[in-house]
């Protein structure tokens, strides 16, 4: 047995062990009694805001693809949305299988050829992971924060002035590539990472030209980004909220570290490993009450999790029914 499948079973052993642990002593009746505490209409805005994510993210993969000259409406690039969301949440962990997906639905269903498709993802992935990597360090630093010292307001223009350095630091980034890539590659005597890294930015630098050349697209993309991984602790902020008031900086960590943990490659879709997180943090941040943090977790990883399997589900049967449609 390898180290990977050895981990991969000390995993599967430990979660089998923490299932048992949570089903042993939960009291599942007050888990019940803090779901049905919150009303439906709570439930239908976080569903809603939901749907707005799965639709900003697939119109910023439709205006990626037009500004790289590449075929396909918004409603396809929804269908494309759907199939990797769905591989996504199906899959261990890692978010690999609906990417790979995704590629073969740009080949098979639009006819991207394979760099197409491979260029279109890694533009895309390389606004997603900058925004999910600037608003991680700013939720981390609103934690070592000390909101009970340092006056509140002083913090949060903190938090702002370094949120603007960062994402000053990656639009600089994204529009001197080339230079970073020149200067490197006139190094000698490069160890692997060095190596690694240059021909990552050659290949970088051949997808991102385009929008190089257009700083109001980048920028919208940038922002789009942003907006999508926002929506996130905004829902996550109404849950919690109605049962206490609450930091939305502390949320905004409990939301991204809980994701980090949930993609352990250990079980489909990162289940235990996020609910199990945010569980913990939610009963150590803000003292909420174990049953009430379990039940918030359930709740939110239904929106995030099996509503979107259910709406993935959905999208794709409905473009192909109205691909049948056009075609007959």
């Amino acid at each position: 047995m390898n180290k990977k499948k050895s981990f991969k079973f000390i995993m599967y052993i430990i979660t089998f062990f923490l299932l048992v642990y949570v089903i042993k002593n939960t009291n599942f009746i007050l888990v019940l009694n803090s779901i049905q505490k919150i009303p439906l209409s709570l439930l239908i805005v976080t569903l809603s805001l939901q749907i707005l994510t799965e639709s900003l993210l697939s119109y910023q993969w439709y205006r990626i693809a037009l500004k790289m000259s590449l075929s396909g409406s918004y409603v396809d690039h929804f269908a494309s949305n759907c199939v990797e969301s769905f591989f996504d949440a199906i899959s261990p962990g890692a978010k690999i299988g609906g990417e790979v997906m995704r590629i073969f639905f740009l080949k098979d269903e639009l006819g991207y050829t394979n760099q197409d498709a491979i260029s279109l993802l890694t533009i895309q992935k390389a606004f997603s992971v900058s925004s999910f990597l600037i608003l991680s360090i700013i939720s981390i630093i609103s934690i070592f924060l000390n909101f009970t010292i340092i006056d509140s307001f002083i913090s949060r223009i903190f938090i702002i002035i370094f949120a603007i350095f960062l994402l000053y630091v990656v639009l600089y980034f994204l529009l001197n590539s080339e230079n970073i890539y020149q200067k490197l590659n006139s190094k000698n005597n490069k160890n692997k990472i060095l190596s690694s890294l240059e021909r990552w930015l050659s290949n970088f630098n051949n997808h991102i030209l385009k929008f190089k050349t257009d700083f109001k697209e980048l920028l919208i993309q940038v922002l789009i980004s942003f907006g999508i991984w926002l929506i996130y602790p905004i829902k996550l902020f109404l849950l919690v909220s109605y049962f206490q008031d609450v930091n939305f900086f502390y949320l905004l960590a409990i939301v991204f570290i809980s994701y980090f943990l949930g993609n352990i490659p250990i079980l489909p879709g990162g289940l235990v490993a996020f609910e199990g997180s945010m569980t913990v943090l939610l009963m150590s941040m803000f003292q909420i009450t174990y049953e009430t943090s379990f039940a918030i977790s359930l709740i939110f990883r239904f929106v995030t999790y099996w509503f979107v399997i259910l709406l993935s589900m959905k999208g794709v049967f409905l473009w192909k029914h109205k691909k049948y449609v056009s075609q007959n």
